[in-house]
C-alpha cells in the first residue's frame, strides 16, 4: 500500500510540473486582459523616460527614429503624429507583450505534451496550436466585457503567431535535446 501512495504522489508531482505552469500562465494572461486600459497605461512613465533620454543622450535622435515608424493596425495608422512618441512606444510594448505572452503559452503547452507522452509527434504540435488559438480568441472575447478594452481580431492573429513561434521554439529545443541524448548514448557504447 505504501508503494501505491508513493507512486500516486510521484504521478501527481509530475502532472503538477507539467500542467501547473500552463494553468498559471493562462491565469496571468487572463488577469492582464481583465484590467481596464487605465490600469495598464504606461504613457506617463514613458514620457518621463523619453524626456530624460532627450536631455541626457541626444535631443533629436529618438524623435528621428520614431518618426520613421508607421504601422497599420486594425484599420488605423499608428505613428508619432497620431499617438505621440510615448503612445507609439507603448503600442509597440503592448503588441510585443501579446506576442510574448502567447509565445510562452505555446511553448508550455507543447512542453506539456512532450513531457506527458514522452514523444514529439506532429499531432501534439497541431493540438498545441489549436489550444493557443482558442485561448487567444477567448481572451479577446473576454476583453469585450472589460472596461476600456477593445477586442481586436488582429490581436488574436498576433497571439496565434506568438503561440506558433513558441511551439516551433519548443519543437526545435526538444529535437536538439533528443539529438544530444542520442549522441551521448552512442558515444558511451
Amino acid at each position: 500500500m505504501e508503494v501505491t501512495n508513493v507512486m500516486g504522489r510521484l504521478k501527481m508531482k509530475k502532472l503538477s510540473n507539467i500542467f501547473l505552469p500552463i494553468i498559471l500562465w493562462m491565469a496571468m494572461i487572463f488577469i492582464f486582459s481583465d484590467q481596464p486600459y487605465d490600469r495598464q497605461n504606461i504613457k506617463p512613465e514613458l514620457e518621463i523616460v523619453i524626456d530624460h533620454f532627450k536631455e541626457d543622450v541626444h535631443p533629436t535622435v529618438l524623435s528621428f527614429l520614431l518618426s520613421k515608424i508607421t504601422i497599420s493596425y486594425a484599420g488605423k495608422e499608428i505613428n508619432v503624429n497620431t499617438v505621440s512618441e510615448a503612445g507609439l512606444i507603448e503600442f509597440l510594448i503592448r503588441k510585443f507583450s501579446h506576442f510574448f505572452a502567447f509565445f510562452v503559452l505555446g511553448l508550455l503547452i507543447y512542453r506539456g505534451f512532450v513531457l506527458f507522452f514522452h514523444s514529439r509527434k506532429l499531432t501534439y504540435f497541431m493540438v498545441s496550436f489549436i489550444i493557443v488559438s482558442i485561448y487567444a480568441a477567448t481572451d479577446e472575447y473576454h476583453q469585450m466585457y472589460t472596461e476600456n478594452r477593445t477586442p481586436l481580431v488582429q490581436d488574436v492573429f498576433l497571439d496565434m503567431a506568438g503561440g506558433l513561434a513558441g511551439i516551433f521554439f519548443a519543437l526545435f529545443f526538444y529535437k536538439k535535446r533528443a539529438e544530444v541524448k542520442n549522441k551521448v548514448t552512442l558515444s558511451s557504447k
